[in-house]
């Protein structure tokens, strides 16, 4: 087994009961993150949904699949990692509706974020959304690490956002894959 595989499984194992914050109780699953270990770019968004939540992997509803849409309509083979602030889905009671985080959950997740980084080691991250924005788009380096001073960040719209203005049919996609090919590019 490789260093990165031991990383993520003791990560893995130190938040897998994780209370931080009441939002856990609401949870049916911490989603941790999902892609290859060797990525060279993570996408980091607010949240878990609440398909999310049951399947337990990040960017499966249909914000991922537009997302998945764009970074294949970028022509690009780079794998890429997808996780997000926080490991729970923020709502304020079981099966309630999506909320962002607040600003203490995501500093409760912080350091499974900082872990979650430090094991994959990417060239880029790319904070998806208004809150990945707000919450760590001005920090230099990245989560106060000085590991990532040289980590390039990029902040585009979270896909939910796309799909609210018409998805791939609407005349921001196109803009939207171009960013995204931006952000594959700089990892290469």
């Amino acid at each position: 087994m490789n260093i990165q595989r031991q990383l993520w499984d003791a990560m893995l194992g130190s938040y897998e009961d994780c209370q931080s914050c009441d939002i856990g109780t609401f949870a049916k699953k911490h989603v941790f993150g999902r892609g290859p270990l060797d990525s060279k770019i993570v996408f980091i968004g607010e949240g878990p949904g609440k398909l999310e939540d049951l399947e337990g992997k990040p960017f499966v509803g249909r914000a991922g699949q537009l997302l998945s849409k764009a970074i294949k309509a970028t022509g690009s083979k780079l794998n890429c990692f997808y996780t997000n602030l926080v490991l729970c889905r923020p709502c304020d009671r079981l099966g309630g509706p999506n909320r962002p985080p607040t600003e203490q959950e995501v500093n409760n997740c912080k350091e499974r974020l900082r872990v979650t980084l430090r094991t994959i080691n990417p060239r880029v991250v790319v904070l998806l959304g208004r809150t990945a924005r707000m919450a760590l788009g001005n920090e230099k380096p990245l989560l106060g690490d000085p590991m990532f001073a040289k980590l390039k960040v990029f902040t585009m719209e979270h896909p939910a956002f796309i799909l609210r203005v018409g998805g791939t049919k609407s005349p921001a996609f196109p803009i939207y894959v171009q960013k995204i090919k931006e952000a594959l590019n700089a990892a290469v």
